[in-house]
């Protein structure tokens, strides 16, 4: 009996995501530990005597199962002679039970789990030798797999032994936030107790051995540890709240450094998926009255992404809002007035910026608690797009969305607040049943302090609902939505002149009277100068300016939660909307006459091939080596392949994402355009398999295609003339152009085009192509070996880029004699005609704008960087394409997009703002990324390090409202002043330039050249030690004079400067120094300033001091000499103060 039950405990184990580690489910436990069961493996071992046997069967029934079972398996090849049961019968055993695991193995004795802090007991089983103990501490795992759900228990403190339940878990997240990933994972239906969590007890019926759940893990427990605690203490309360209109959490775990939540699933989507998914049947009466009878509810996060479908539920299943974790409960009687007094702020984080109501403008700083009424605001923005939805369809609220930053507007210079008349003018234009709840409950500017329902103010939560079941079961209510309305923007545009106020700033704010400088810059040219750095032409495109009516265009507000580390994957996207415009162009009759039309050779597989998908899942590279010598498919995979790293598997596992074949979680291979005059099949990509020639006619309508369509439908890519433009008065027109007219001049002198090189004849051919008058370009328009001219055109670099139309990179020229529009070489192409598909092109894939442009011979200059940030858009040459990046993404060529988390901020319109809405919170982690990256790149004259940056310096300290000096901003001065040299390689000092510009302190990384890193600092664990420095730079000022400088002026950093004790090996090897000469220092010389420390609760009585290392020149003036973590020990308790230079 023994061995058969150790036989059939094993037979029950399953598999879950890892295939090495099995567990035995929750309820095949109490299935095989029977009391029959029991008794038979007793007898066998020979515990026979009555009392006794009874007494062991029913402690092991009762309170023993799991014990029983591990002891079962460590039974020696099912010997009853090598057994551990008999263990039991020992005195020792009788306090062990199941909630003693698991147990710790630790030389000869047990330590036991416990609840508490307290240190935990021990126990030595008798007679039990080495083997025996590491054999119980292997198989207990298989049977600890927890169980979640449960009323009494919420959160579990996992070790990294512990074997999670889930059988299957999404290899990457389903959706990202700052703190936090979303996966869907699939858990075994026995260690999850569904009986009363909404939706999972319908799933649990379903007769499947699993259930879909989500998994949020934090992004960085350790950075995170005190948020995710806050989130599931609350979340444990929300587990208690009744409602089916909130997601009811599963459980909170923490396993190993992860910190995880558990939800259901939502098998149906988000909203704004259920108005894509439902636009057939929207104006169907019973799916109306679905929708009002769903929209309910209270949150602080409102929006459609945070209110979820699940489809499970009855009844066309039932909307859930989500992310409740960081809400504070109230009691229902707790007004805003009251909790204000009473300290008790409502802690849900800030929501989408685009659905707050207006008193989050002027109170984004304080620290009252926030109104209840913000989600009733929240809640009306949603029903005017349900409305949007329910009239016209998904497309308009698309459309809806990229006209409305924000649901409010407000007065310049004063803090009056009106709902958008871009809003307005769509709800006169709708005039259906719900919109007096919309306009006169919801969409209400003025707040109650003490929560009750009145007519001058937003509603509160009971009213709204009340009223919205008024609505639906109001027997004169008519939800006969009229077919073919369409969403009319001339007639919104009408509508919205009679709402429009002329000094009202919609959402992002817009200028209402503009300046006398912005009425000059109307009706002149855009500002185009750019850096004067030697190292190779840099070239802006410059056309006339229409700045007219701008500031009544609502720009595009993308809020995307984000993390502090950012996505660096490159995804590529069909074009297609692009591509069939230009289907209708001359541009696509010229170039697919170019298109191959050569019958290939193929192979017998190749030939038999009848859809899209091309290519087995794994391919041998010695039998495509084979076939290669005679088909042109497998000969242009095989090059493919040949790219690639030397050192590939014979064994070769392809994927096809759609129109690219690529290597599994490697680079992209093949690219597969379908031919539209031959019929384009579902999920097919129009595309150029043949590019047409640099600098050609039919490239230059393209290039005039990509600006039209920019210009036309990119509202975040248009000019702004808002605060970001007023804050610094600019001139009409830079020092010096190129007109491009004939003849060719630079200002009134005339140039001969042939004396010029190649690169710059180039960009005036592709300048005069694509309709534009004047161009830019640095070695003409500045005066060469001028300090003065070079000095005053680098400090008009911000503006100039953020006026210039377009910029041009030649990213494929090395020097200025290559030129760029050089003769391409030939990309290999198959034509396939495969039996009801259509003819296909199968190519050689191209498209990586990471290795053309951002690892390209351009991008490795120190300028580049802060010219690609601050330009609108871009159009780089490279050796395989052209690409065009915009506030939208990048364009390829070939008629592709790519999108890059990472580049997208460079490529950012309107830098850094689609930034900051990601870092949120972490925006130094945006300065420091940006900083560490710059750090690396080359300079022909290490001294223009300090002014290739300082355009986007300025740029971001306006962002910030702050003061930017020398690398560094008032606001987040004391995190980035503790910046270290990057590797072993030691910093140099730069031989500082003389002139207009003050010298850089050593405390600047602007003072010495090479790659710089951050010290790690945790998110707020650091109290920053403001007692023992003086931060120089203020960090409000008001808008005419923040900025930013190189130093702008000297400025003077002061600090207590500390002994350094005792110069012991730990002590010089937690300091890093910066430079050379700095290896043989005597530490005794050194110096310590406190910059900030760890506090307690990160590691206590470990706490270490993050300090600047500075050594003494005279008597109290010093430099910076590096930068440490140091023990509380090495710091001495006494300073003096000292100006560090």
């Amino acid at each position: 009996m023994l061995t058969q039950l150790k036989n059939e405990v094993r037979g029950k184990f399953v598999s879950g995501q890892d295939d090495s580690k099995r567990f035995l489910p929750a309820d095949s436990l109490k299935k095989m530990v029977t009391a029959e069961a029991v008794r038979s493996v007793l007898w066998e071992i020979g515990i026979r005597e009555e009392t006794e046997l009874n007494r062991l069967t029913q402690s092991i029934l009762k309170e023993r199962q799991r014990l029983f079972l591990i002891l079962v398996l460590m039974t020696y090849g099912g010997s009853v002679q090598r057994e551990k049961l008999s263990s039991l019968r020992h005195q020792e055993w009788n306090v062990i039970n199941d909630s003693s695991l698991p147990f710790r193995a630790f030389e000869k004795h047990f330590t036991l789990n416990t609840t508490d802090d307290a240190k935990p007991p021990t126990f030595e089983p008798k007679g039990w030798v080495d083997n025996d103990f590491m054999l119980f501490e292997k198989h207990q795992w298989c049977l600890l797999t927890p169980v979640f759900g449960s009323v009494d228990k919420f959160v579990h403190r996992l070790t990294d032994s512990y074997i999670m339940p889930y059988l299957e878990e999404s290899p990457g997240p389903a959706s990202s936030g700052f703190f936090s990933q979303v996966y869907r994972a699939e858990i075994h239906i026995a260690h999850i107790d569904a009986r009363h969590i909404p939706g999972l007890s319908a799933s649990a019926s379903s007769g499947r051995d699993r259930i879909d759940v989500a998994i949020k893990k934090a992004r960085d427990a350790k950075e995170f540890i005190e948020f995710f605690d806050k989130e599931a203490k609350n979340l444990e309360r929300v587990q208690k709240f009744v409602s089916k209109h909130i997601i009811k959490p599963i459980a909170a775990y923490e396993k190993g450094t992860e910190r995880c939540l558990l939800f259901p699933w939502a098998d149906g989507g988000n909203l704004a998926n259920y108005w894509e998914g439902q636009d057939e049947n929207r104006r169907e009466h019973r799916n109306v009255q679905w929708i009002l009878g769903q929209i309910e509810g209270r949150h602080g996060d409102l929006k459609p992404e945070n209110i979820l479908w699940f489809t499970s539920d009855s009844g066309g299943g039932c909307l859930k809002i989500a992310d409740m974790g960081l809400s504070t409960f109230h009691d229902s009687e707790a007004n805003t007035k009251q909790r204000r007094n009473d300290n008790q702020l409502t802690n849900t984080p800030s929501g989408t910026f685009r659905y707050e109501p207006p008193e989050m403008d002027k109170d984004r700083t304080s620290k009252n608690p926030r109104s209840r009424q913000y989600d009733i605001w929240s809640m009306g923005c949603i029903m005017v797009e349900l409305l949007v939805w329910l009239l016209y369809g998904s497309e308009a609220v698309k459309r809806f969305r990229n006209a409305t930053p924000q649901f409010w507007e407000r007065t310049s210079g004063t803090t009056k607040y009106y709902v958008s008349s871009y809003v307005n003018a769509c709800l006169d234009m709708m005039n259906e049943y719900m919109l007096n709840l919309v306009r006169r409950r919801a969409l209400v500017v003025d707040v109650s302090d003490e929560y009750k329902s009145s007519p001058s103010h937003r509603e509160i939560a009971s009213g709204l609902h009340a009223r919205m079941v008024i609505i639906k079961k109001s027997p004169d209510a008519c939800y006969d939505i009229p077919p073919a309305l369409i969403y009319d923007d001339d007639r919104i545009d009408q509508r919205r002149k009679t709402h429009f106020r002329p000094d009202s700033e919609g959402g992002k704010l817009s200028p209402g009277v503009s300046t006398p400088a912005e009425r000059q810059l109307k009706n002149s040219l855009d500002q185009t100068t750019i850096s004067t750095s030697q190292e190779g032409p840099r070239i802006i495109v410059r056309s006339a300016t229409d700045l007219s009516d701008t500031h009544l265009r609502p720009t595009t507000n993308k809020t995307q939660e984000g993390p502090t580390k950012l996505d660096d994957v490159w995804k590529a996207f069909p074009d297609n909307e692009f591509a069939k415009g230009l289907l209708r162009s001359p541009l696509w009759d010229a170039l697919k006459h170019s298109f191959q039309s050569k019958t290939p050779e193929l192979c017998l597989n190749c030939n038999a091939i009848t859809s899209a998908r091309l290519f087995k899942a794994h391919i041998d590279r010695n039998e495509l080596e084979k076939s290669s010598r005679g088909c042109d498919l497998c000969r242009l995979l095989h090059d493919a392949l040949g790219t690639q790293r030397d050192d590939l598997p014979i064994l070769i596992s392809l994927r096809q994402d759609g129109s690219v074949v690529g290597m599994s979680d490697g680079p992209n291979l093949l690219s597969i355009y379908a031919d539209p005059d031959s019929g384009i099949f579902q999920g097919a990509q129009i595309g150029l398999p043949k590019l047409p020639d640099h600098g050609s006619q039919e490239q230059l309508l393209l290039l005039r295609e990509w600006i039209r369509v920019c210009d036309s439908t990119h509202e975040a890519c248009r000019r702004s003339n808002t605060r970001e433009l007023r804050a610094k008065p600019v001139s009409p027109m830079p020092t010096r152009l190129v007109d491009l007219g004939s003849p060719l001049r630079l200002l009134m002198k005339s140039i001969d085009l042939n004396s010029l090189p190649e690169t710059f004849r180039n960009a005036i051919q592709v300048t005069r192509g694509i309709e534009i008058q004047y161009l830019w370009i640095d070695s003409l328009c500045i005066i060469q070996d001028d300090e003065d001219d070079w000095e005053y055109e680098a400090a008009q670099m911000e503006q100039v880029f953020s006026l210039a139309y377009c910029t041009l990179g030649a990213s494929s020229s090395k020097s200025s004699e290559e030129g760029f529009l050089c003769p391409r070489h030939p990309r290999p192409c198959v034509r396939l005609e495969p039996p009801g598909i259509g003819r296909l092109y199968v190519c050689q894939n191209i498209d990586n704008f990471n290795r053309d442009v951002d690892l390209g011979e351009l991008n490795s200059r120190g300028w580049v960087l802060q010219e690609r940030a601050l330009s609108r858009r871009s159009i780089f040459y490279t050796e395989t394409q052209v690409y065009w990046e915009c506030g939208e993404g990048v364009h390829c060529e070939t008629l592709a997009r790519l999108k890059n988390a990472r580049a997208a901020f460079l490529g950012d319109a309107k830098f850094p703002n689609s930034a900051l809405e990601y870092y949120r919170d972490g925006r130094q982690m945006l300065v420091q990324d940006l900083y560490e990256r710059y750090s690396k790149l080359a300079f022909t004259y290490s001294r223009d390090r300090p002014l290739a940056i300082l355009g986007l310096q300025e740029r971001l300290a306006r962002a910030f409202n702050t003061q930017g000096a020398y690398g560094l901003f008032a606001t987040y001065f004391a995190r980035l002043l503790l910046w270290k040299r990057s590797g072993n390689q030691p910093m140099k000092r730069i031989e500082q330039r003389s002139g207009a510009h003050p010298c850089a302190p050593t405390w600047s990384w602007f003072s010495k050249v090479g790659a710089i890193e951050y010290l790690d600092l945790k998110f707020q664990e650091i109290d920053w030690a403001t007692d023992d420095f003086e931060n120089p730079l203020k960090p409000q000022q008001s808008l005419s004079t923040r900025g930013s400088d190189i130093g702008g002026a000297e400025v003077t950093l002061r600090g207590q400067a500390r002994k350094l004790k005792p110069p012991d090996y730990g002590l010089k090897s937690s300091v890093i120094l910066d430079e050379l000469q700095d290896a043989h220092v005597n530490f005794n010389d050194l110096r310590c300033v406190v910059i900030g420390r760890d506090k307690a609760r990160i590691a206590p009585g470990v706490i270490r001091y993050h300090t600047l290392i500075i050594r003494q020149l005279t008597e109290d003036i010093y430099e910076r000499a590096g930068v440490a973590s140091l023990s509380k020990e090495h710091v001495a308790g006494e300073g003096h103060w000292v100006t560090i230079q």
